[in-house]
């Protein structure tokens, strides 16, 4: 009796293998395009923190449908900074099949509406620089030098470097370890103006 032939395994290894899944898309889950004049638009395109999320590949439409939600109370925030309370937002997602960067674009649109200007402005004192006749000098030069006074545009970053100059102003004179006590910026979107209150202890 001849032996039995062992099984060809050969052919069938070299079979090509189907079912394989396709090459993953290597865009981004999304764009982001801001429309605004430009100073506002590029500082949004910068500083928008949708932009984080982007280059995530598994972001579905509904996911980024969310993200877009949280994207308008940042810019609103961002705007704010800026010097406009009252800014008006448009929010879109589009659909980019054959756009190279993503197959989805979230467009945000921007009219700024006007600037805030400072109304009011408050400057007060607590401690010896407060009780003592012999600062009244320094008071007064913290006062007079201060740099954001009213019918000045009111933005985040003037009002943080006019109260650390006064500060400054303080320590050079003669209290080195003086400090901000408290200070407050009231907003009112409707009027555009700020009123501005800081105390020095």
């Amino acid at each position: 009796m001849s032996p039995k032939k062992e099984a060809d395994t050969g052919a069938a290894s070299s079979k090509p293998v189907t079912g394989e899944s396709a090459p993953a898309d290597p865009r981004d889950a999304f764009s982001v395009e801001v429309i605004a004049p430009k100073a506002v638009q590029e500082y949004l395109q910068t500083h928008l923190e949708i932009q984080r999320y982007k280059g995530l590949d598994d972001l579905a439409a509904g996911e980024v449908s969310r993200l877009m939600v949280a994207a308008e109370g940042n810019a609103r925030e961002l705007l704010a900074t800026l010097g406009y309370a009252s800014p008006t937002l448009t929010l879109e997602l589009i659909d980019t099949p054959d756009d190279k960067e993503a197959p989805r674009a979230v467009r945000v649109t921007v009219e700024p509406g006007e600037l805030t200007r400072v109304e009011k402005v408050a400057i007060e004192f607590e401690g010896d620089i407060a009780n003592d006749p012999r600062d009244e000098a320094h008071r007064k030069a913290v006062r007079g030098g201060w740099k954001l006074p009213p019918g000045q545009i009111f933005t985040q970053g003037a009002w943080d470097g006019a109260k650390s100059i006064g500060l400054r102003t303080l320590s050079a004179k003669r209290y080195p370890t003086d400090s901000i006590r408290t200070s407050s910026a009231a907003l009112d979107a409707d009027r555009h103006t700020a009123e501005l209150d800081v105390t020095y202890a």
